[in-house]
C-alpha cells in the first residue's frame, strides 16, 4: 500500500490522499478551503475532495504523519481523520467533508469527519481504516 500522507521537508508542504492508490480520480480543480487558504483541495470530477494540500505551520504539525498508510477512524458508522484530540471549536463543511479547527478563527485545523456517504464510497475509505 502507498503512503497516504507525504511531506516535502524542502517545500515544507504536506499531501494528504484521501483515498487509496487503486482508486481512480481526475483532480478538476484545486479550490483553497474558504476559511483557511493554509488549506488546498484537490477536487474530482465527482466533487470529492481527493487531496489535501497543507502549508506552513499546518503542514509541520502532520509531518510526523509522513508516509502512513492507514489514515482513517471509524466512530458512528463515520470515517474521520485527526491529527489531535484537542476539543473541536470552529467547523466548515465543504464537498461532504466537515473540517474541524481547535480556534474560532479556523487556522488551528485539527482534522475532518466525511460526512457524505453517498458521495465518498465506502469500500474505498475502508482500506484506509486503520487496524
Amino acid at each position: 500500500m502507498d503512503a497516504r500522507i507525504t511531506y516535502d521537508t524542502d517545500a515544507k508542504l504536506a499531501y494528504l490522499y484521501l483515498f487509496p492508490a487503486s482508486a481512480f480520480y481526475q483532480i478538476q480543480e484545486t479550490e483553497e478551503l474558504e476559511v483557511n487558504p493554509s488549506l488546498l483541495l484537490d477536487i474530482d470530477s465527482e466533487g470529492r475532495i481527493v487531496g489535501i494540500e497543507l502549508f506552513g505551520m499546518l503542514a509541520e504539525k502532520i509531518a510526523p504523519l509522513s508516509g502512513a498508510e492507514h489514515i482513517y477512524t471509524m466512530h458512528d458508522e463515520m470515517f474521520s481523520f485527526y491529527l489531535s484530540s484537542q476539543k473541536v471549536h470552529a467547523t466548515f463543511v465543504f464537498n461532504g467533508i466537515k473540517f474541524c479547527f481547535a480556534d474560532a478563527d479556523y487556522q488551528d485545523f485539527v482534522g475532518f469527519d466525511v460526512i457524505d456517504s453517498n458521495l465518498y464510497e465506502r469500500q474505498l475509505l475502508m482500506q484506509l481504516v486503520k487496524p
